[in-house]
């Protein structure tokens, strides 16, 4: 049978090959050692993102990895104003993108970091299951509206508590977001992992067609 798959030419910023695996659902994934050969730069998940990186003072809560921390800015520095490649944040990954378009993180919440599944609810209305495993949470909410899209939060909300960086939240204005576009960075951030799911699964062909249409 003809393989009708698009070829995408992923850098994963430290290796971490395997958070690729869910991509081959709709792609023939390359890994490419020169992140300026890539048309994807994927961040992998990982410790808390030091709050130095959003201005803020850490949580009692929140453990980082300093040198985690900087290959991922080194990483994100050498493709930040490169359009053409997308920038893909799984977990950690997405946090971090979150802080490097301006957002904060909630440093500590309640009801995401059992391990299992829990539903999200797209911005079309359709109802997805997807991994929870943390402990904070993209909160790209004091940012201008145009600086970022919520795709997909949790539904019901999961947590009894936001904790760090000062954080005011009302859930009649705030949503646990889930996956969210930054335009300005041409960087989507999945704060599930992927690449755990059934590479047949509806939220993995969900996150595939979502990833090609950012795919410059």
């Amino acid at each position: 049978m003809e393989n009708n798959k698009k070829t995408i030419f992923v850098y994963v910023v430290e290796g971490y090959n395997n958070y690729t695996s869910f991509l081959s659902a709709k792609f023939n994934v390359s890994i490419v050692h020169d992140i300026q050969k890539a048309n994807i730069v994927l961040f992998p998940g990982g410790a808390d993102v030091t709050p130095m990186l959003y201005k803020c003072a850490p949580h009692r809560t929140t453990v980082s990895d300093s040198v985690s921390d900087r290959n991922f800015l080194e990483a994100f520095r050498e493709v930040k104003h490169n359009d053409n490649i997308l920038k893909l944040g799984i977990c950690k990954g997405s946090q971090f993108l979150c802080a490097m378009s301006g957002g904060r993180l909630v440093q500590n919440i309640s009801g995401h970091a059992l391990m299992g599944y829990h539903d999200i609810k797209t911005i079309d209305n359709k109802v997805l299951e997807i991994t929870s495993t943390h402990h904070q949470m993209a909160y790209p909410y004091n940012m201008p509206v145009d600086n970022y899209k919520i795709i997909a939060w949790a539904t019901p909300a999961r947590s009894n508590y936001y904790e760090g960086a000062n954080i005011f939240w009302n859930h009649n204005i705030y949503e646990e977001p889930e996956i969210v576009f930054y335009p300005k960075i041409n960087s989507l951030g999945i704060q599930g992992h992927p690449e755990n799911m059934d590479v047949n699964s509806e939220t993995v062909t969900y996150l595939c067609e979502l990833i090609n249409i950012y795919l410059k």
